[in-house]
């Protein structure tokens, strides 16, 4: 088996760089696709189990809907997984880009829009020290803007599923509640219907 060459790791390393951003992209555009129709879902089915008058079909729907809130958490946990993983990915990718830029001949033919750059990376990746892979990471996680403007987005569609959870939670317990307070109402109507008056003797 042929060696790779550092050219051809390069090329590889800005091939890698571009699929595990676009993962990453793709991860956030599926999350909220699916997370959107499932919260119009829960909403609108909550109006459905309002408007329904039977109570079997009020529970199950009910509980329906809060393992449909318990799915869209766990959809939601294994998307920012996902998506974490392709940002380290991609800043794994870009340590390779670095440290082969220090052991490659500058580019050949510039580009005109970049006419005054030698290098792909910029000079701030190029010129600051890291103590290795990890730690370069650790520190894109924290100050790279793509990474930091879209991690918020899982933690707050998170606790919307446990917003949504608790609503239908709320809305089971009243509608068992409600009909408790009415079955004793009933059964007293009932008794009372065919209560027999008292004679004195």
């Amino acid at each position: 088996m042929s060696k790779i060459t550092k050219k051809e790791l390069y090329s590889k390393a800005q091939d890698d760089l571009k699929f595990n951003g676009d993962k990453a992209w793709e991860t956030i555009k599926f999350t909220v696709t699916l997370s959107s129709a499932i919260i119009a879902a829960i909403v609108g089915l909550i109006g459905v189990v309002i408007s329904l008058t039977d109570l079997t079909s009020k529970i199950v729907l009910l509980v329906g809907l809060i393992l449909v809130a318990i799915m869209l958490k766990e959809i939601v946990d294994f998307a920012e997984r996902n998506f974490e993983r392709e940002c380290k990915r991609m800043y794994e990718n870009m340590t390779i880009l670095m440290k082969l830029e220090n052991e490659l001949p500058p580019r050949e033919n510039k580009m005109n829009n970049f006419e005054k750059e030698d290098y792909y990376i910029p000079e701030k990746w190029r010129t600051e020290r890291y103590s290795d892979t990890d730690d370069f990471v650790n520190k894109m996680l924290k100050e790279d803007r793509f990474y930091s403007n879209m991690k918020p987005l899982f933690t707050n569609l998170r606790r919307l599923s446990y917003i949504l959870m608790a609503i239908v939670i709320a809305v089971l317990i009243i509608t068992i509640v409600n009909y408790w307070d009415s079955f004793p109402l009933s059964m007293s109507k009932r008794h009372h219907k065919w209560n027999l008056p008292h004679k004195s003797w």
